[in-house]
């Protein structure tokens, strides 16, 4: 075989009578050597470069020579190619994919699949045969995923003057989502603040009548309290929002199950002042999507008008 990267070089000194069809076995002609140097100087110098490769369900990083690939597409990948045990590819992907585990041909950190973004970097070693070990996966954000159970960021949000706060990009296998809600405010006073939840990656969302089930208790200074819930076409996080100066609500939302094909469940903290710092409201409830099916978006609106400033941020565990 003509060897025309590092990774087809022989471990048997022997078996290197050729680079590139150059001839260097015993009595070749003198040129070759010189030749076969220059050959070897430039797939060294391949071997250290970049390369970019187009994501495929097999993407072939042993088809490029560098040792740096950028993926780029949106293909879902499987497969990894064949090359020799022990070769190291730095790979670094241009958009959103699947990375698809296998316990043999593509094991991934966690033993999950991979949903990429923008930026994010791997360090995947061929093990020989078509199978694949990623060793170190980190994310356009910084943060590395190491094992299962670990919090991912999925993203962050700073709300100005908007119909709604859109959640997507929930990976399947998802067993938790905790949404972070701080200094949220709507432009119209008065406001109930809503969850929805969507099954086709937020190109809708869920409002039927009776999608969801809640409950919750609300208390305010003073000891009044007050239960609310039933079925209904969103899931209700807290009333009375104001829009004035200091009315500003807090608070955090955490699902279950949202993408094991099970009923989504939920529980939710909100917290709000009113304007004149007389009022403090506590609500502490619970509620769930109905249907057995994953969820992979969710929306965040005020019933009323469009949500002023704030911000989300947005976490999940494997």
């Amino acid at each position: 075989m003509a060897k025309t990267t590092l990774e087809q070089w022989d471990e048997t000194a022997a078996n290197n009578s050729d680079t590139n069809s150059i001839n260097i076995a015993e009595n070749c002609a003198a040129a070759n050597i010189n030749n076969a140097i220059r050959e070897n100087m430039a797939q060294t110098a391949a071997w250290l470069g970049d390369d970019t490769l187009a994501s495929g369900t097999t993407t072939d990083l042993g088809s490029v020579p560098g040792r740096y690939v950028t993926v780029s597409g949106t293909t879902t990948i499987t497969g990894l190619g064949t090359i020799k045990a022990g070769t190291i590819k730095y790979v670094t992907f241009s958009g959103a994919l699947t990375l698809t585990h296998n316990a043999t041909s593509l094991i991934l950190p966690g033993g999950a699949n991979i949903t990429t973004a923008a930026g994010d970097a791997a360090v995947f070693v061929s093990e020989g045969s078509g199978n694949w070990r990623c060793v170190s996966y980190s994310l356009a954000t910084g943060r590395a995923v190491v094992r299962t159970g670990d919090w991912i960021t999925l993203s962050t949000h700073t709300i100005s003057n908007q119909a709604a706060v859109s959640i997507t990009g929930i990976p399947s296998g998802a067993r938790v989502v905790k949404i972070y809600m701080t200094n949220l405010s709507p432009v119209t006073d008065n406001q109930a603040l809503l969850l929805r939840t969507s099954t086709n990656g937020g190109s809708s969302y869920d409002s039927g009548a009776s999608d969801y089930w809640y409950t919750h208790l609300r208390s305010v200074t003073g000891g009044a309290t007050s239960n609310l819930g039933g079925q209904s076409s969103a899931i209700y996080l807290s009333g009375n929002v104001g829009n004035a100066s200091g009315e500003l609500l807090v608070g955090t939302i955490t699902l279950m199950n949202p993408g094991l094909g099970q009923p989504c469940m939920l529980n939710y903290e909100t917290d709000h002042v009113d304007g004149t710092g007389s009022t403090y409201y506590a609500v502490r409830g619970g509620g769930a999507r109905r249907a057995s099916t994953d969820v992979d978006a969710l929306q965040l609106t005020f019933a009323s008008g469009n949500l002023n400033t704030g911000n989300v941020t947005v976490e999940y565990k494997l």
